[in-house]
């Protein structure tokens, strides 16, 4: 695993966790590859709620009361690959 993934991963699973109030975690990214655009955006929102992410946004979106903001402006986060298909041995 390369380092610079680990704190996206951490923070998926933080995210995941949730709150009594139902707070929202926004993650302020410096670039975002998401796999869609030829020239990764800059200064991009990634918003987490109940441990899925409900919005992408361009800049860096403000925090309500009780949500958590995750400053990672100065990381570069990509989306981890996830398997899709099970896999099974012949038999």
């Amino acid at each position: 695993m390369h380092p610079k993934s680990a704190p996206w991963i951490a923070l998926l699973a933080l995210a995941s966790l949730g709150s009594a109030a139902q707070a929202k975690t926004i993650i302020h990214a410096g670039t975002l590859i998401d796999g869609v655009q030829d020239q990764p955006p800059k200064e991009a929102s990634i918003v987490v709620d109940k441990g899925r992410i409900v919005e992408v946004a361009k800049g860096y979106l403000p925090a309500g009361e009780v949500d958590t903001v995750v400053d990672l402006k100065a990381q570069t986060l990509m989306p981890r690959p996830c398997a899709s298909a099970t896999r099974t041995a012949p038999t």
